[in-house]
């Protein structure tokens, strides 16, 4: 009679009797017991085959695999592998994992180890792509941005953001960061530099709009302060200057000036123009009073 290794004759399967007998052994030994002969077979094969040998398996595992099934087909899995593993623990789940794994690489190797891989990449990617890449990259994404957004939106962020800074900084600030700027940059220019920025620029703005242009602004303007302020107004002001020079400098600085200026005049003009001059307006000095006998 053939034996049969079912249970009929009250005798186990063999699958049976294995499951049992490894159960046995597991609770005998417990977990430890057989992650230290995984690890020690594991180290032995390590050392007699090499890491250069299972590389080498791997890679042939793999393109053995990926022949057979295509890329669509692991594709397929990993979404669906992702998907099932989202539903199960949910995004918190994998935001604290995140976290706790940054905390702990960030203190392993500190920043400075981080800022060095930053740069090696930068520099390389730098090497293989050249400045016109990132530019062009750069160019299109903020056309993109641009057209998605307009103008209002960033006009919008930009008055939030301003408003936000200077409420948290204050007027003081910006006018101390201001100064200190414009002290550094007078000290590395110079004011001839400045001069001559200004000197250039000033003879652009008069060849592009000429003398007739400034002219009907100045007579806008003053026409407009005139009629807001009023005669009396610019009549005070020229009394008070003329009462505080006269103090600061005395009448003899202002005698002085006359009669360099007098001077001056005669020089240019000669006695005989002044004589012209004073027969010219005795005759209608004359005249004048002639006619206010007659009448």
């Amino acid at each position: 009679m053939a034996r049969n290794n079912n249970n009929n004759n009250g005798n186990m399967s063999r699958e049976e009797a294995g499951r049992k007998g490894g159960e046995k052994v597991s609770q005998k030994y417990g977990q430890d017991h057989f992650e230290e002969i995984g690890q020690k077979g594991g180290e032995k094969v390590s050392r007699e085959y090499g890491q250069d040998h299972f590389e080498e398996i791997g890679q042939k595992g793999g393109e053995k695999v990926s022949r057979e099934y295509g890329q669509d087909h692991f594709e397929e899995i990993g979404q669906k592998g992702g998907e099932k593993v989202s539903r199960e623990y949910g995004q918190d789940h994998f935001e604290e994992i995140g976290q706790k794994g940054g905390e702990k690489v960030s203190r392993e190797y500190g920043q400075d180890h981080f800022e060095e891989i930053g740069q090696k990449g930068g520099e390389k990617v730098s090497r293989e792509y050249g400045q016109d890449h990132f530019e062009e990259i750069g160019q299109k994404g903020g056309e993109k941005v641009s057209r998605e957004y307009g103008q209002d939106h960033f006009e919008e962020i930009g008055q939030k953001g301003g408003e936000k800074v200077s409420r948290e900084y204050g007027q003081d600030h910006f006018e101390e960061i201001g100064q200190k700027g414009g002290e550094k940059v007078s000290r590395e220019y110079g004011q001839d530099h400045f001069e001559e920025i200004g000197q250039k620029g000033g003879e652009k703005v008069s060849r592009e709009y000429g003398q007739d242009h400034f002219e009907e602004i100045g007579q806008k303007g003053g026409e407009k302060v005139s009629r807001e302020y009023g005669q009396d107004h610019f009549e005070e002001i020229g009394q008070k200057g003329g009462e505080k020079v006269s103090r600061e400098y005395g009448q003899d600085h202002f005698e002085e000036i006359g009669k360099k200026g007098g001077e001056k005049v005669s020089r240019e003009y000669g006695q005989d123009h002044f004589e012209e001059i004073g027969q010219k307006g005795g005759r209608n000095s004359r005249g004048n009073n002639n006619n206010n006998k007659n009448s």
